[in-house]
């Protein structure tokens, strides 16, 4: 019934398995009437803590695995601090290289996202001098 369960902190849950592991243990019944933590409840958490050493099950992270890892990340973090006005293009050829991973373009301008850095329009000189004119 999802309606009926609780959040149980993990230092409760440590106090579960402290109590059931003392040289003369509590009762289930003793354990709940301290704990507030149902006999039901403190099975799952002493066989989870008997098969893992854990109290909590650790959530696996969802998604892909990243395909550039923290180190390409930092050459490309280190090569836009050296010459801010690289291309997408000339960073992934940098990249296939130097460190020798591929990415594509959408992966680096999205690496550099998480890193805080954001885009920036590049525009020729002819360009730029037409819309002076235009104004």
């Amino acid at each position: 019934m999802p309606g009926r369960r609780r959040h149980i902190p993990n230092n409760v849950k440590k106090m579960v398995v402290q109590m059931d592991q003392l040289d003369e243990p509590l009762s289930r019944a003793e354990i709940r009437h301290l704990t507030g933590v149902a006999e039901s409840t403190q099975r799952r958490i002493l066989s989870l803590h008997s098969r893992t050493g854990e109290v909590a099950i650790k959530a696996v992270p969802s998604g892909r695995k990243r395909i550039l890892n923290a180190m390409d990340a930092a050459f490309l973090e280190g090569c836009i601090e050296r010459n801010p006005d690289l291309t997408l293009l000339e960073l992934q050829k940098a990249l296939q290289e130097v460190c020798g991973a591929r990415g594509s373009m959408a992966t680096i301008s999205r690496t550099l996202r998480r890193r805080g850095f954001t885009r920036k329009k590049v525009i020729s000189a002819d360009s730029f001098l037409a819309s002076l004119t235009s104004i």
